[in-house]
């Protein structure tokens, strides 16, 4: 039998929409799939996170006790869940130390500006005091444990909750101020007994001021643990001691000139100056009691459209009769498109360096 081209168009088109139907069949039932199981999977999300272990209370609301603070930290569990609780402890032991440091930075603040408006004894520069308040160790707790622990399995995290004991920490800071006066009366009493040697008197006086103000960040810390005390206020002795160490460093005065074969330079003096007074030294342009003296060379170099210039010498630390406390090597570079620039920058790096340098004799601990 044969088919005729009418039949044959007929039946290949037949088989066409046969194919297209079967096709739009099999996509409908593919994307009816995915719906049901994305369903299935959005239920089943959902019933996770309900059923789920619930956030503890103390995570966002630490417990409120008379003797005690508490403070939460978390840590991503990366490694052992034990090292992840060791980082949280220590977030939580900085979070509530941050706490604390940021009610006495306030009050620090409040106390030193109260001091420059009525100027009563208060003869030392700021400058100065900040440097001798980064030189004080940070405090630390004695006596803080971890209580509790949660871990979140799906965000691979651990909380951790730290309680201070507030009575036992006021111990200790009772007994560390006592240890700090012992210091103080040992150290004012060295820079008293000196003699000549100027170093020596500002050294000793330097760390006598260092553990005075040790002893008012742990008078403020006792008062952050417990605001209604009276914290740990110095004796009328040792606050007359105190400003007694405090006028005898505030006359420290240092002059600046240049070393035998080193010919005068404005410049440099004055920048020198500058870097010293930055750091809370007193300048003079007599001799003061203590000297610096510079001796330094200087080279330019041109190149590729810059200039590059190198200052690099000796600097000597002197007392008032020219005794050499100190000599230190110094050097330093500058690049600009203009030379005078360079220049400059070149003496800001040594001038910074120089000062480093004697801000640090001063306050040597050895």
């Amino acid at each position: 039998m044969e088919w005729s081209e009418e039949d044959q168009k007929a039946s290949r088109a037949e088989s066409l929409r046969f194919v297209i139907m079967e096709k739009i069949k099999l996509t409908f039932f593919i994307t009816l799939i995915a719906l049901v199981t994305a369903c299935g999977s959005a239920t089943k999300r959902s019933a996770d996170v309900a059923s789920g272990e619930e956030m503890p209370g103390w995570i966002l609301n630490p417990p409120q006790q008379v003797n005690a603070l508490y403070g939460v930290g978390s840590a991503d569990v990366i490694g052992s869940l034990e090292q992840a609780q060791g980082r949280a402890r220590e977030v939580a032991m900085a979070n509530l130390m941050q706490q604390i440091q940021l009610d006495i930075a306030a009050q620090s603040q409040t106390r030193i500006e109260q001091r420059e408006d009525n100027r009563d004894g208060y003869q030392f520069s700021q400058e100065l005091r900040q440097e001798i308040s980064m030189r004080v160790p940070e405090m630390r707790f004695s006596y803080m444990e971890q209580v509790k622990s949660h871990e979140d399995r799906k965000r691979q995290q651990v909380y951790v909750l730290m309680r201070l004991d507030v009575a036992q920490e006021l111990s200790a800071a009772k007994n560390r101020a006592q240890q700090l006066e012992a210091t103080i009366r040992d150290n004012a009493e060295r820079a008293f007994t000196q003699g000549d040697n100027v170093l020596a008197k500002i050294q000793y006086n330097a760390k006598a001021l260092l553990s005075f103000e040790s002893h008012q960040q742990l008078h403020d810390f006792v008062m952050q643990l417990q605001p209604r005390g009276e914290g740990l206020p110095l004796s009328s002795e040792l606050q007359l001691l105190q400003q007694r160490v405090i006028d005898r460093l505030s006359e420290v005065s240092v002059s600046i000139s240049p070393l035998k074969g080193q010919a005068i330079d404005h410049t440099i003096s004055q920048v020198l100056g500058e870097q010293l007074s930055k750091r809370g030294l007193r300048l003079t342009a007599n001799i003061g009691a203590l000297q610096l003296g510079y001796r330094l060379e200087q080279s330019n170099r041109y190149r590729d459209g810059s200039f590059f210039v190198s200052i690099e010498g000796v600097v000597e630390l002197q007392d008032e009769k020219g005794a050499v406390m100190r000599s230190f090597k110094s050097s330093a570079r500058g690049v600009s498109g203009a030379e005078s620039e360079a220049l400059r920058r070149a003496l800001n790096k040594l001038g910074k360096r120089v000062a480093d340098s004697v801000v640090e004799v001063l306050f040597d601990a050895s």
